[in-house]
């Protein structure tokens, strides 16, 4: 089988340069689940069962993806093992207190996680225009820079130096993946991709595994995603 390529080499040191990529068929498909499958064995790997506080909304989620990957098919299905040790982390998740939702004006100064927290409580309630507007706006700026900033100045446009913290893209990742799952919009199913096959890049290097469940819940989501598209196109 060819190796998925697009995850294959760090993508912080050599970040992808396309928008879109050509459509390989069904073999491409199986790829690109082993892949994604192989950083979610790597996740598992990495957990002690240490409690972890994560976003009420990231709970809600990971326990409606894990639902949707048992009931995958075909190279989507996860072997029993791995869903148990999906099950495992799922067990560890604590719900946070809710942030106060409150979001920068368009000319302020911001710290990136400070926002992306906010935005998971805007999530909570679906067809939120803020949540929906801000999403967007990181959705451009990975788009155009393929990196999150540490932080951002709109009003100069003079912002921060690149994140190279999996936390980052972590955030961004689930807040996209929650969105495309929850809606069916594939809108932002493309970035959700690119931030996937970031993380998926550098995903064994050495990260504390709190900072690995938002990738692993950004993960699965994306998966059911993609394996209900290509059922539905019947492409797989």
């Amino acid at each position: 089988m060819k190796e998925y390529p697009y995850a294959a080499e760090n993508r912080l040191q050599t970040p992808h340069s396309y928008m879109y990529t050509p459509f390989e068929g069904s073999d491409f498909f199986a790829s690109y689940s082993e892949s994604r499958i192989k950083c979610l064995y790597h996740i598992v790997s990495q957990f002690s069962g240490k409690k972890v506080s994560v976003p009420a909304l990231a709970v809600e989620f990971f326990n409606q993806g894990l639902v949707g990957l048992e009931n995958c098919s075909g190279s989507f299905k996860p072997a029993s093992e791995l869903v148990e040790g999906l099950q495992f982390v799922c067990e560890a998740l604590l719900k946070a207190e809710a942030k106060d939702a409150v979001l920068p004006s368009d000319k302020d100064h911001f710290i990136s996680e400070s926002v992306f927290e906010v935005l998971f409580e805007l999530a909570s309630t679906p067809g939120d225009n803020e949540f929906y507007q801000w999403l967007e706006w990181f959705t451009h700026r990975f788009e155009v820079a393929k990196c999150i900033r540490i932080e951002y100045n709109v009003g100069d446009g003079k912002h921060g130096e690149k994140s190279t913290d999996l936390i980052h893209y972590g955030l961004l990742a689930s807040l996209l993946a929650i969105s495309v799952f929850r809606s069916g919009d594939y809108k932002h199913l493309n970035v959700l991709l690119k931030v996937n096959d970031l993380m998926c890049s550098v995903i064994e290097e050495d990260w504390q595994e709190e900072l690995l469940v938002l990738p692993c819940l950004a993960i699965i989501l994306e998966l059911v995603v993609i394996h209900n598209a290509c059922q539905q196109e019947e492409v797989v």
